[in-house]
């Protein structure tokens, strides 16, 4: 998908692929295959599908990524308000807002990564390891756990860092 391309209400069956240049958008897809959102690009509400998997090196809002399935948000990524009943993985250089680790999902933010303002329902996990100033390992920044307005770990939810 090129820019000022719309990939709409489309489905990317197993062994397929989807690709999303900057300008380019893909809305209300499922992905069964691969999906990669280049840097620029944008997928919104979107489905990963069992066995999908979606790399975003642009933004991936509004997804749900389905058990089995699997959202990467890569280094200069940005994920927002994905729903994980799978898993989401931040990476180094990524940064996610507002992800919610369902029942039986997995939010795991990597060394370097950022996550903030999650949310882990009844059955959900989020992993991650804090960071001190100068120190190693991803952030999660007022995230599970927390009363002050940031993200909340549910009853029946945890976290790890």
């Amino acid at each position: 998908m090129q820019s000022g391309g719309l990939a709409q209400q489309g489905v990317v069956s197993s062994g397929g692929t989807l690709s999303v240049l900057a300008g380019g958008s893909g809305f209300l897809n499922s992905i069964g295959g691969l999906e990669i959102i280049s840097s620029g690009g944008v997928g919104n509400f979107e489905q990963i599908l069992s066995g999908g998997v979606e790399h975003a090196f642009g933004t991936a809002e509004n997804e749900t990524i389905s058990a089995s399935g699997l959202l990467t948000i890569e280094s200069g990524g940005f994920g927002f308000n994905d729903a994980a009943f799978g898993s989401i993985v931040v990476s180094a250089g990524g940064t996610a807002e507002g992800l919610v680790a369902q029942n039986g999902g997995t939010v795991t933010i990597l060394s370097g990564g950022i996550g903030e303002f999650d949310n882990v329902n009844p059955g959900g996990l989020e992993t991650g390891s804090l960071q001190k100033p100068r120190g190693f390992g991803g952030f999660v920044i007022r995230s599970a756990r927390s009363a002050l307005g940031g993200g909340d770990a549910r009853s029946g939810g945890i976290f790890r860092c």
